[in-house]
């Protein structure tokens, strides 16, 4: 089932990061944006400090998981062995992990992957899995269990190229704290240099387990796309607050160019049952590629003091149907946070996501209770 997607289109700053990873390090500055693998941007530590980011929580703790992650790497400068990449954690705890180590030979400068748990290595790629100055597309899969129960394979592929596998490690202790599963993902940036051209850049992951019917398995090199609203959607009972001019003006802009953490123009409610919706642009890349599903993320807090629940509202303007999401999110501080909710189909129709169902998508939130 999918569980997480991150496009870092819209993450320009660490203030983006904050109201739904646990972050430790420094983004690239906004000057040194790097283009994306595929659409958009990517995303890279700035200078030589590390940049680590971990997901909340993304389901019950569960013992197979996979990640997919885009990969570029610059000038690959010496002193530095080992960039730490992928991890599986069990709450604030690294199960076991992929890192990236730059191997110079007489053919030119490679980089292997290494899977370890703790600082025991379990094994390492022979051949070079990547070079420099291009992306690749890494995807990890690991059973993450205690004893001579778990495992790991590692499959990279070239920009867009099916990925093959690189490394396979069977009848391993993959769960470093001595417990099985894991529950929530982690990356970590690395940096040779303080250059844009030195740094380890990231896009378009994915994070999935092995349960539900679809998205259980490897899934392929994997473009992830950002979204963010142009304009009023059918239903809008909710208020204009801080100035805000539209809707558009209250929530086009990513979080971190808000005010001092906090958004400034935004779109107020306080009465059970109202709605907002917004209007998104539709998206030539789409084509006809196979879309995996949606993540909707809002940024909500309270005004006041006290609580509030909303859901997330999806309305497909081609049918017309309207309809919320599962979760429900209770606000119950003035501090924003960041909820999300994974849609594998249209909840609309129950059937896969579709060009013309995402062309005519509005989104937005219901006040609950």
């Amino acid at each position: 089932m999918l569980r997480h997607l991150e496009s870092f289109d819209y993450a320009a700053d660490e203030g983006y990061f904050d109201r739904y990873y646990t972050r430790t390090g420094t983004l690239g500055g906004v000057a040194a944006v790097p283009p994306g693998r595929e659409q958009g941007i990517g995303a890279s530590s700035d200078s030589n400090t590390a940049l680590v980011l971990t997901t909340p929580a993304l389901s019950a703790v569960s013992n197979t998981w996979i990640q997919g992650i885009g990969v570029y790497w610059g000038e690959i400068q010496t002193g530095l062995t080992t960039f730490q990449g992928l991890s599986f954690m069990s709450g604030a705890s690294e199960q076991v992990a992929i890192d990236f180590i730059p191997a110079n030979t007489d053919a030119g400068s490679f980089v292997l992957v290494q899977a370890r748990r703790g600082v025991a290595i379990l094994g390492t790629s022979v051949l070079g899995a990547m070079t420099p100055t291009f992306w690749y597309y890494v995807e990890v899969k690991s059973v993450v269990r205690t004893g001579a129960n778990g495992s790991i394979e590692v499959k990279v592929g070239f920009r867009n190229s099916p990925t093959v596998t690189v490394l396979t490690l069977t009848g391993i202790n993959t769960a470093n704290t001595g417990v099985d599963g894991a529950d929530r993902m982690r990356i970590r940036w690395s940096t040779s240099g303080t250059a844009l051209a030195n740094r380890l850049t990231y896009d378009d992951w994915y994070v999935c387990d092995s349960t539900g019917a679809a998205n259980n398995d490897f899934l392929g090199p994997t473009t992830v796309l950002g979204f963010i609203p142009n304009g009023t959607g059918n239903t809008m009972t909710w208020s204009l607050a801080g100035g805000a001019a539209s809707v558009q003006d209250a929530l086009d802009d990513p979080a971190n160019t808000q005010s001092v953490g906090n958004d400034d123009t935004r779109i107020t409610a306080d009465t059970v049952g109202q709605i907002a919706l917004a209007s998104y642009p539709n998206h030539t890349y789409l084509g006809n590629t196979t879309i995996r599903g949606i993540m909707v993320r809002s940024t909500a807090g309270m005004d006041t003091t006290g609580t509030r629940t909303i859901k997330h509202r999806l309305r497909n303007t081609t049918l017309p149907a309207e309809t919320d999401g599962v979760s429900s999110f209770v606000l119950a501080g003035t501090t924003w946070v960041e909820y999300t909710e994974v849609f594998e189909t249209d909840p609309n129709t129950a059937a896969a996501w579709t060009k013309a169902g995402l062309d005519g998508l509005e989104i937005g939130t219901r006040v609950s209770a």
